[in-house]
């Protein structure tokens, strides 16, 4: 199921405040795909994802407390 756009704004927003950079890239069939990055101190790959559930999960593995 692809997401609306405040959908992914949403998760956008979600990883800002959760110090990650997500990458929404859009794929011309039914496919969500996103790349999830570290924001600080410098931009580190975590990994991309297809489904929203293994994207929680990696925000929530990855998550630092400041």
């Amino acid at each position: 199921m692809k997401l609306s756009k405040n959908e992914i704004a949403d998760l956008e927003f979600d990883a800002d405040l959760m110090g990650f950079r997500l990458v929404y890239l859009p794929k011309p069939l039914d496919n969500n795909y996103f790349v999830l990055y570290h924001k600080e101190p410098v931009l580190t790959y975590i990994g991309h994802y297809s489904n929203l559930n293994d994207l929680n999960v990696a925000m929530q593995k990855n998550y630092v407390v400041k």
